[in-house]
């Protein structure tokens, strides 16, 4: 039977044929490990803007500060910084 390759758990690109092989090769991989992006979609007021949405797609590195995206979201609704901004998060946790 074959062996199923494991495959790193950040970037997913990586793969080892066990827990023990990814820890001695993890000294030499995470100078190029790195996260993926998110894809995340942002629809103004959704409750109240439907006809049509004004919504956004966005693609954000998984590392990104929320100041980061914050300039992203200026750019991508062509807004000017004139605003004050909050995200909320649901689970601090996660």
């Amino acid at each position: 039977a074959a062996a199923t390759l494991l495959h790193c758990g950040r970037c997913l690109k990586a793969a080892y044929c066990s827990k023990a092989c990814q820890a001695a090769a993890w000294p030499a991989h995470k100078t190029s490990c790195k996260r993926r992006n998110y894809i995340v979609r942002i629809q103004l007021a959704p409750d109240d803007i439907v006809d049509p949405p004004v919504e956004r797609t966005v693609s954000c590195p998984a590392d990104a500060p929320f100041y980061a995206l914050h300039l992203a979201l200026q750019i991508i609704f062509g807004w000017a910084t004139t605003h004050s901004f909050d995200f909320a998060v649901r689970d601090p946790a996660y």
